[in-house]
């Protein structure tokens, strides 16, 4: 595992910048000696970090691995399979550079904790601790539903740690989302923000990947039933001042803040463009189809982020999956009204129940392919419902990332590759 050596000043200096405050911190400091006056710029860094720590591959890799993007021009003749097969290796940066990423994030996050635990009782610190354990969550639920079994690290540590069980993982997610879940306030009107609802969605989101479907739709239907977010059109979710159904998203406001440049990796000379076998399943008539089949220059590009400045929201949950989740959890006789609602909200008439709940789940996943593109379901969706090798034409390794090397090495032995890819040579 990669050693992280972190001091408060470069948190807090990318805070005060992205705050645009007029004090900078004149010394650096450990993470033993923070005091209650320094939380609220420990605070602010912490959604700095969080937010480009993962790397740009920490954002696309699932819609590449999942056959719905590409990497612009020199991806020529590549099937998607093909694509696959290149990047997922585990001496690959494409590997390494997230896995790293979050990693180095984690140790923040749980500085954070540490330094949150101390405070005095009260508001503020159940502030503090519920976004601690809301971002621990987050990593560890793109950790697990990646790499399935990972170490469990709740201090900020260097050494190295061998890997959990799955089980343990995901139960670990839960964990850190309910904690977040009790701490946490209510939605205070400013998606940039985590919030009590926030949680809930990816609460909502975990149950879904464990399959425990009667806790996915109770925690889905109550961010829907909060009534602090509505279903919007295609176009008002990406415009940060009118959107009503984000539910959380990191500002990503400038190149002061490192962020990742959204509309720079889908728009003018893209990093990432749609495949021809995605550009097939964009409807004319439906809302999206200008958001995700748009002509720019040589290529059909997305341009759901759309400022040209590149940096726009990054999404990280929205109302839509949340009826998205309840539609899958509640099975195709309960979950229809949900699945109609987003599709009307959309311009799409609305379908009858299917006859099978093999074709209700392809219905679901149509609607999430669409709904959700380029913001990093796709993979996972394919792999939990038992669709990833059959879609793509892969065998069964490519239903987990490997560990990258460099990570087993550093670790001297404690850190063991996942076993479907020990015996992969590259």
């Amino acid at each position: 595992m990669k050693k992280v050596i972190i001091t408060l000043s470069v948190i807090l200096l990318a805070a005060t910048s992205c705050l645009k405050m007029d004090f900078y911190p004149h010394n650096a400091f450990s993470r033993y000696n923070v005091g209650e006056e320094e939380m609220p710029l420990f605070y602010y860094g912490l959604y700095n970090c969080s937010q480009y720590k993962p790397t740009s591959d920490g954002y696309y890799a699932l819609d590449i691995m999942g056959g719905d993007l590409e990497r612009a021009g020199g991806s020529a003749g590549f099937t998607p399979a093909a694509q696959v097969q290149a990047l997922v290796i585990p001496n690959g940066g494409f590997i390494n550079g997230p896995w790293t990423g979050y990693y180095a994030w984690l140790y923040q996050v749980n500085c954070f904790i540490e330094s949150a635990g101390k405070m005095t009782p009260g508001a503020e610190q159940d502030l503090y601790l519920g976004t601690g354990h809301f971002f621990r969550g987050l990593i560890y639920y793109n950790l697990t539903s990646r790499w399935r079994s990972v170490p469990i690290l709740r201090v900020a540590t260097n050494e190295p740690v061998a890997s959990s069980p799955e089980a343990d993982c995901w139960a670990f997610v839960e964990e850190e989302f309910k904690a977040a879940v009790d701490l946490l306030g209510v939605y205070a009107g400013d998606n940039t923000y985590v919030s009590k609802q926030a949680a809930q969605a990816l609460m909502a989101r975990t149950c879904l990947a464990e399959g425990k479907m009667t806790e996915a739709v109770q925690y889905a239907e109550a961010v829907i039933g909060s009534g602090y977010f509505s279903l919007d059109t295609y176009e008002n979710i990406w415009d940060k001042d009118k959107s009503t159904e984000v539910i959380f998203a990191y500002a990503n406001t400038g190149a002061d803040e490192n962020g990742i440049q959204m509309s720079s990796m889908f728009r003018g000379s893209p990093s990432y463009i749609p495949t021809s076998a995605f550009e097939q399943v964009v409807f004319t008539n439906d809302e999206r189809y200008n958001w995700l089949h748009y002509a720019d220059g040589q290529y059909i590009t997305f341009n759901k982020y759309n400022t040209y400045g590149g940096y726009d929201p990054i999404m990280v949950t929205r109302l839509s999956e949340m009826y998205l989740i309840s539609a899958e959890a509640q099975g195709r006789t309960a979950g229809i009204g949900r699945l109609n609602e987003l599709r009307v909200k959309r311009g799409l008439p609305e379908i009858g129940v299917p006859a099978t709940d093999e074709a209700y789940i392809d219905a679901i996943l149509a609607e999430r392919r669409l709904e959700l593109a380029g913001e990093g379901f796709r993979w996972f969706d394919l792999v939990r419902t038992g669709r990833y090798e059959a879609t793509l034409g892969l065998d069964s390794r490519y239903n987990v990332l490997p560990i990258p090397e460099e990570q087993i090495n550093r670790s001297k032995g404690v850190l063991k590759q996942n076993p479907v890819w020990s015996k992969v040579e590259e």
